[in-house]
């Protein structure tokens, strides 16, 4: 009896090291190196600086722009005088992803001075843009507009106007309108 639960014990063992055998001889490892960059997120905007005023008609309005853009390159500071009820001025900004990454272009008006409040208000200036940010808005309230590519850019027009029913405007207005970048897709 004693003989049999020996040999059986070794048919055990030798079991067990038949299938670490196998174990081992089917088994691999494989150590990958390599490198992970990440990606840039960086915008500039570029205005041309000037701009237009005009009635509706198309004829020429009495109005003058000012503008600045900060060291960052993403705020665009405009200032606006002597715009007379029923005009308009113009301008462009032209934002561009010079990062390495897809970027999510966001814009938001930050307003300084005579730019009409949230609500109907009259006597003021009234911004809006293509991209749908307005003064009418919330101050500060963030507007998403567009996922540009790496390289790729956006057009943006920014209009500045007194609002129908006004009788006067602020000698002068300013505000300024920041662009923001995020990664996205």
């Amino acid at each position: 009896m004693l003989q049999r639960w020996v040999v059986g014990l070794l048919g055990v063992f030798a079991v067990a090291a038949l299938v670490g055998v196998g174990y081992s001889a089917f088994t691999a490892s494989a150590t990958v190196n390599g490198t992970a960059t990440a990606g840039t997120v960086s915008i500039e905007v570029r205005s041309s600086l000037s701009g237009s005023c005009t009635y509706a008609s198309g004829a020429p309005a009495p109005g003058a722009f000012t503008f600045s853009e900060n060291a960052a390159d993403t705020v665009l500071s405009i200032g606006v005088s002597s715009l007379v009820p029923g005009g308009v001025c113009t301008t462009q900004a032209t934002v561009t992803n010079t990062g390495s990454v897809p970027v999510l272009l966001n814009d938001q008006l930050n307003e300084s001075s005579g730019i009409c409040a949230s609500g109907p208000t009259l006597n003021c200036y009234d911004v809006s843009d293509t991209a749908g940010l307005t003064s009418v808005s919330p101050v500060l309230n963030v507007n998403s507009i567009v996922t540009l590519a790496p390289g790729g850019s956006y057009t943006d027009t920014i209009a500045v106007y007194i609002p129908a029913g006004s009788t006067s405007a602020p000698a002068s207005g300013n505000f300024a309108v920041y662009f923001m970048g995020s990664a996205g897709l």
